[in-house]
């Protein structure tokens, strides 16, 4: 982590600059995926693509037999 007051290298375990004895900010834990929220997004997206794909399918047989 570096001194926000100096920008020299502080070891994260430190709590003061050891350059300037400026106090240094926590640091902030990594944001925890939740991987309930992620197997819904890819639901959602399968959902869809079965949807999706049969209609173009059909739109598109659609339109070589309205061309004859």
């Amino acid at each position: 982590m570096e001194c926000p007051k100096c920008g020299v290298y502080n070891p994260e375990d430190r709590k003061v600059c050891w350059r300037c004895d400026t106090p240094l900010p926590k640091p902030e834990p990594a944001k925890k995926r939740n991987p309930q929220r992620m197997s819904q997004v890819w639901l959602y997206v399968a959902l869809a693509a079965a949807i999706i794909i049969p209609l173009l399918r059909y739109c598109g047989s659609m339109v070589s037999v309205s061309g004859q």
